[in-house]
């Protein structure tokens, strides 16, 4: 058998060997719900498994002594790839794990609430899996995260399920799969409750809230906004509606609009 002939069977093996351990690790969560709890999140989730399990085995020259008798420094190659691609998938599970547990315990011993809230950002520079500080008031406490993809949110829903009273999903979709946050966190979720918020809707409530408080008459005023992302853009409409004249311009200065109450009120005359 030639070279590459060997190196494709052993590939197909391994590949085999590794989806058998991914499925067997799902079918202990799982059980006999496996079929319908099975997701196309979770087959992408297995195919970078194996993907990564056999990138470390090939740069680790695993391969290349296989054919010859297995020693201590063979055992030891394989080994350190199945631990370093262990460790890459470990280590983000490690970190929402931690922050879950500190919320949990924080609130229990001081007779509050746990809550565990999922947000998503439409910048796609960001990371895709970023922790937030921890957030306290008199009745709560609160850990946070801002995730990018579905396999983050099943990931922390099913940890958090039944450690915190209730998990907040953002439900708006603010990027490729942030629509299905939602429905992920339903499919997984069996003891906390899960409810659903729109995270640029509350801030802008609270800005609106604040200005109402330092500026209560704002008929005819001028406002200027810096930024026309998603919230900007809410909170000019907002104030607009409460008679202000609201001149809203990007950061970078690539583009720039006013939102005139006058507008506003007319559109309202014609719905």
């Amino acid at each position: 058998m030639t070279y590459r002939k060997r190196m494709l069977v052993l590939s197909i093996i391994d590949s085999l060997l590794l989806l058998g351990s991914w499925m067997f690790a799902l079918y202990l969560i799982y059980g006999e719900l496996l079929p319908q709890s099975l997701s196309v999140t979770d087959v992408a989730v297995a195919g970078l498994f194996i993907i990564t399990s056999y990138f470390f085995l090939v740069i680790s020259k695993s391969y290349k002594t296989l054919w010859k008798y297995a020693g201590v420094h063979e055992l030891i190659r394989v080994f350190k790839a199945v631990a370093a691609a262990v460790i890459l998938y470990a280590a983000e599970l490690l970190l929402f794990m931690r922050a879950i547990d500190d919320c949990v315990k924080k609130a229990h011993e001081s007779n509050r609430l746990a809550l565990a809230t999922i947000g998503s950002t439409a910048r796609h520079n960001n990371p895709s899996f970023i922790i937030g500080p921890a957030r306290e008031s008199q009745t709560f406490v609160v850990c946070f995260y801002i995730v990018a993809e579905r396999e983050h949110v099943k990931a922390i829903c099913e940890y958090a399920d039944g450690k915190v009273d209730y998990i907040f999903i953002d439900a708006e979709a603010k990027n490729a799969e942030a629509g299905d946050f939602l429905t992920v966190a339903k499919a997984c979720v069996l003891q906390s409750e899960i409810k659903a918020y729109k995270g640029n809707d509350i801030t802008s409530l609270a800005c609106d809230l604040l200005i109402n408080e330092l500026v209560p008459e704002l008929k005819q005023k001028k406002v200027s906004i810096i930024g026309a992302g998603i919230l900007g853009s809410k909170l000019a409409l907002t104030l607009a509606e409460r008679g202000a004249d609201v001149y809203i311009s990007r950061g970078n200065h690539c583009a720039s609009f006013e939102c005139h109450s006058s507008k506003v009120q007319h559109r309202a005359d014609i719905q």
